[in-house]
């Protein structure tokens, strides 16, 4: 009997959630590699009593009928009815409607949960090298430790990292192929305040100043009863800001809290944290592939849609193309 194909996956993110689910459907033995703590990347969820904050992605539009059904099917995500609004400069608001947005439940962090579920994770390793053997390949961490040999790899960290690894790996028409994309950083604030927050919608977006969106977390649905909202800041500001302290950022987003919403009480709770690949920039067409190497790159940032369907539906093409050029 054929063995079945021993692929690694490198990114427990969507992305590689995806690909794995994918490429066990179709047969594969899966092992994923992620350096965090949890599975997940930006669909991220931090615990802060009586807060909760999905201080990544705060929400995402779903329309592939397969991705909803993987969504359903798990039980992972409800539907929310946000209301949302532009906010100008001169505090004005418009463009005021309802947007039916998904959200994990109970935060963010439960979609990937869900994904992760059936399968080995090796968490908190980061993958510092590939490493050819005998038509396979070998990861080594920057713990020393080794895995494999694999006999496929995909591969899903933000673009300039993937492209380092696979420039260190030999693979250097792939590496400049995936640096062709670009990714911006952001910085998020963490909100908790003592009572509701009397503003007339849930996700207020702007185009000047500091906020780009701010998201009333406690607005969704099965979340703790504290008033949280999640604010991410525009990529210019964070991109100038990201090496700040915290407490210099904690202050300069409180302040800019106030501008937004300036007849609101300050905030109780107030943490930061640092996205430095956060939004795709410049996205490529679709997964990259070295079919002589059975290596495959993904992320949302390899898919127009991007965010969180978009790093789904990436991860679900990267697997279709891998199954293609290591099918015999």
């Amino acid at each position: 009997m054929e063995q079945p194909l021993n692929v690694a996956v490198i990114g427990a993110g969507i992305a590689g959630l995806s690909a794995a689910g994918e490429l066990s459907r179709a047969g594969a033995h899966v092992t994923l590699f992620d350096k965090s703590r949890g599975p997940g990347g930006r669909t991220a969820t931090r615990h802060a009593p009586p807060f909760d904050f999905d201080h990544g992605a705060p929400g995402f539009e779903a329309h592939d009928p397969a991705f909803i059904a993987d969504l359903e099917r798990l039980g992972c995500a409800a539907r929310w009815t946000a209301r949302t609004a532009e906010i100008h400069a001169d505090g004005r608001l418009t463009n005021a409607r309802d947007v039916t947005l998904w959200v994990g439940v109970p935060g963010m962090n439960a979609i990937a949960k869900a994904l992760a579920a059936p399968f080995d994770i090796e968490l908190r390793t980061r993958i510092a090298a590939l490493t050819p053997c005998e038509g396979r390949w070998t990861l080594a961490a920057d713990s020393r430790r080794s895995f494999g040999p694999f006999d496929a790899v995909v591969v899903t960290p933000p673009p300039e990292q993937s492209a380092a690894l696979l420039a260190s790996a030999g693979l250097g028409d792939l590496a400049r192929d995936v640096a062709r994309a670009a990714m911006s950083p952001c910085i998020a604030g963490l909100l908790g305040f003592e009572s509701a927050v009397p503003l007339p919608y849930d996700v207020g977006v702007s185009a000047q100043g500091v906020i780009a969106v701010a998201t009333r977390n406690s607005g969704k649905p099965r979340r703790p009863t504290g008033e949280s909202w999640v604010v991410h800041a525009a990529a210019q500001w964070s991109n100038e800001h990201f090496f700040d302290d915290d407490s210099a950022l904690a202050a300069a987003l409180t302040d800019a809290w106030r501008a937004v919403a300036p007849s609101t009480a300050d905030p109780m709770h107030v943490s930061v944290h640092r996205w430095r690949y956060a939004r795709a920039t410049t996205p490529l067409s679709g997964p990259l592939a070295d079919a002589s190497t059975s290596i495959v790159v993904c992320g949302d940032w390899t898919h127009a849609t991007t965010g969180v369907e978009g790093a789904w539906l990436a991860g679900r093409e990267a697997a279709i193309r891998l199954t293609s050029i290591t099918r015999p």
